[in-house]
């Protein structure tokens, strides 16, 4: 082979060579113009995990709830996981949530978009207390969102003989969500560790969080130290946001609540009997007292402290105005009790008391003249009054489709008389009395007890036993300064 015959062979290597480097050149140039812009790991992933697929439309509440989610669920976590397939296989409990959440769920959502903070949180009456407003704990919190007595306190929460103002529907939803918007600041925006320290106080998780630093561990919430309650409160928060967001994945029948305010506040003056209210605004006593939880002998406080205001559905409004317009309210004046003896019939007990039969029944909720020895009523001298000046402010929440009923309780494994009276506010003596059982009689498990609509008590929903915070809140032109203390 001679040298001129190589060389040519050699050029046309070198040619090829340089023609597959230009065409790489400009395959490669082609992918990175239309490469997406570089997103941290972290970032790409929780990008993920919130596109949700909203339900229903726009005239749905739980489709405007899932347009505000802006959590990561984590899904495939495991505890995640964990919650989310125990909420599928007990499918019955978290419809009948949904169904509780309905009076209150549009206003709740409302007053969270109005703090700017995830729409998930719209959500956590449901973890706390199941959205029973009248839930109470073995460890002492209550209502909505289960506080403890220290905690509100410290959050400015009233409660005394007449009112209880962890159980107010508007009061401790502003109280939660002040709490909630502190722990988040307490823990720079990290509304895991908020959440779970709404749950099992900031201390807890702060000494979790230095545990695993001093360590050299993660100090993401997943990584905590924590009390397994605290371990599963969070995750099971982030399964409800997910069923919901999923609604083909995770077949669970909501029921349809309308997207717009359901209730105004209407402001009385006086101490106006909760009976009184119904009649005139011809709604059901029992759904007046799902609005109206926080006044524990179903009368507004007489005292200064308040609120001096009833929580109506909207359309009730106009008839309770007009019917207080034509016959004003009744006020009650002084209030005392009366134990029923041997003998006594509510015919005598009324003219002893001097008052009406029909006014005696209306304040004890009765609906027949029969009465127990050893009953409480309350007796009250009542006076006319001028009509009770109205002013409305619209707040908000949702029809219910049905109101929870309080006035029976089936008995469960480890009950006895002394906790059912004891977590409905009663003594054994009236359960004995109602349910005409002697001191000899056994519980059984799946009995139903009758328990008196007056004492609606506090059902025991959530078992997680939350701490008492003392909160000090000083607040100025510019900042507020908040300072928690475990008690």
């Amino acid at each position: 082979m001679n040298y001129s015959y190589r060389t040519a062979i050699y050029n046309k290597i070198i040619v090829l060579i340089i023609v597959c480097l230009l065409a790489i050149t400009s395959v490669a140039s082609s992918k990175s113009h239309s490469r997406t812009p570089y997103v941290p790991y972290f970032q790409a992933k929780q990008s993920q995990q919130t596109r949700y697929h909203h339900r229903g439309s726009d005239d749905n509440v739980w489709g405007e709830i899932t347009k505000s989610f802006s959590l990561p669920h984590y899904p495939q976590t495991p505890a995640v996981k964990q919650q989310i397939a125990w909420f599928m296989s007990h499918k019955s409990y978290f419809e009948k949530m949904a169904a509780q959440a309905e009076p209150y769920l549009y206003y709740i959502h409302h007053e969270v978009k109005k703090h700017n903070m995830p729409g998930e949180l719209a959500l956590l009456p449901m973890i706390e207390s199941a959205y029973n407003p009248f839930a109470y704990s073995s460890a002492g919190a209550a209502g909505l969102w289960q506080l403890m007595p220290g905690t509100a306190t410290g959050l400015g929460l009233h409660r005394d003989y007449w009112y209880d103002g962890r159980k107010d529907i508007i009061k401790s939803t502003h109280a939660a969500l002040e709490y909630l918007t502190y722990l988040k600041g307490f823990f720079h925006s990290n509304w895991l560790l908020a959440i779970a320290s709404y749950d099992s106080g900031q201390g807890t998780v702060l000494r979790a969080v230095k545990y695993n630093r001093s360590r050299g561990y993660p100090t993401k919430f997943w990584s905590l130290r924590l009390p397994r309650e605290t371990q599963a409160y969070v995750p099971r928060l982030l399964a409800v946001a997910e069923i919901i967001s999923h609604p083909k994945k995770y077949p669970i029948k909501l029921p349809k609540i309308k997207n717009e305010p359901y209730f105004d506040t209407v402001k009385v003056k006086g101490k106006i009997s909760l009976a009184s209210v119904a009649k005139k605004a011809n709604i059901k006593l029992n759904d007046l007292y799902q609005l109206n939880p926080g006044y524990r002998r179903w009368t507004t406080d007489p005292d200064k402290h308040g609120p001096h205001r009833i929580i109506l559905p909207i359309k009730n409004i106009p008839i309770y105005k007009h019917t207080t317009h034509i016959s004003p309210l009744v006020a009650i004046k002084s209030s005392q009790h009366y134990t029923v003896q041997k003998g006594d019939n509510l015919g005598k007990i009324a003219k002893k008391s001097h008052i009406d039969l029909k006014t005696l029944k209306s304040l004890n909720h009765l609906n027949s003249n029969k009465i127990k020895i050893g009953q409480t009523l309350i007796v009250s001298k009542v006076m006319p009054q001028k009509p009770a000046s109205t002013k409305t402010t619209t707040v908000s929440a949702n029809p219910p489709a049905k109101a929870v009923s309080m006035t029976h309780y089936n008995v469960k494994s480890g009950d006895s008389l002394w906790t059912i009276a004891k977590h409905h506010s009663v003594s054994i003596a009236q359960l004995r009395t109602w349910n005409h059982l002697s001191k000899s009689s056994k519980l059984k498990i799946g009995q139903t007890l009758l328990i008196k609509p007056k004492h609606v008590a506090q059902h025991t929903v959530h078992t997680t036993k939350k701490r008492n915070v003392r909160i000090h809140i000083r607040k100025s032109a510019h900042h507020k300064t908040t300072r928690h203390e475990k008690s």
